[in-house]
């Protein structure tokens, strides 16, 4: 059984796909994806694009209800686990960032792996990991 969905790009490397949902469906298969969100931001969902040995696009989405809301938050904090060999990247060169995307990411940030990120509710963050 693939684990995972095959993207195709322009380039001669394919991303391959692993959603938050895979893991739910796939456990029994004993599926786990490479990257993970921190087990208490259930409120956040993972998917990665991987392309192996390069890069990797992570998108952090929030399902927390805005503050304005009657059980509403300022924002969940993820930290996230990342399993390299299966990524193809060195944890000690690797670097996470949020680059500048208008409107949704007005700023730049940068993070190294096992930093605190903070997802505002009902909004997302875009990262790149290489």
């Amino acid at each position: 059984m693939n684990s995972s969905t095959r993207f195709h790009s322009h380039s001669s490397t394919a991303a391959t796909l692993h959603g938050w949902w895979m893991a739910r469906e796939r456990a029994a298969a004993g599926y786990t994806p490479p990257i993970t969100a921190s087990a208490d931001a259930d409120d956040v969902k993972l998917t990665a694009f991987v392309r192996h040995g390069e890069k990797v696009l992570i998108v952090l989405a929030s399902f927390a209800a805005p503050p304005e809301s009657e059980h509403g938050s300022a924002g969940t904090n993820v930290v996230l686990s990342i399993d390299w060999s299966a990524i193809g990247l060195d944890a000690a060169t690797a670097k996470l960032s949020a680059p500048q995307l208008l409107p949704m990411q007005p700023n730049a940030s940068a993070y190294a792996p096992g930093d605190s990120i903070l997802v505002p509710p009902s909004q997302g963050v875009l990262l790149i990991l290489e």
